[in-house]
């Protein structure tokens, strides 16, 4: 039983960073008025193909974060052959969510790539985290 246990605290241990792909918080100055940014966990597959795959990005906002819009925008390092766009640059106090549009090109390396996304409010501190992408065959 002994074994049991300790076997699931370490899985569950080692499956953690990989179960939430979570920004640090933005926002502030105050604990009270901060914002965060998720995406799916672990790495998304996109086709080599030029067909768009849309990445759904969540944000979390504190109840008292105020009704400024936030300004989302993203960096692929190592561009060659991906790109990767926001459906929306401006997020309104009203949205839950933003899609991350990307595509890689048929003759794109395959390979993991990292998306660099940056939201940034109209006051308080800006948030940065990765997101993960897999170009594969299509």
């Amino acid at each position: 039983m002994t074994r049991i246990l300790t076997l699931t605290a370490v899985a569950a241990l080692a499956l953690g960073p990989v179960a939430c792909n979570k920004s640090p918080e933005g926002g502030g100055p105050a604990s009270d008025q901060t914002f965060s940014l998720t995406a799916p966990p672990g790495s998304t597959n996109v086709p080599a193909n030029n067909s768009e795959k849309p990445i759904t990005i969540t944000i979390n906002r504190s109840s008292h974060f105020g009704g400024d819009p936030i300004e989302v925008k993203d960096t692929v390092d190592d561009p060659k052959g991906v790109t990767a766009e926001f459906a929306k640059t401006k997020l309104d106090p009203t949205d839950k969510e933003v899609v991350l549009r990307v595509k890689a090109a048929p003759d794109a390396p395959r390979g993991k790539r990292t998306i660099k996304v940056t939201a940034t409010p109209k006051t308080g501190a800006a948030t940065t985290f990765d997101v993960s992408v897999d170009v594969v065959n299509p």
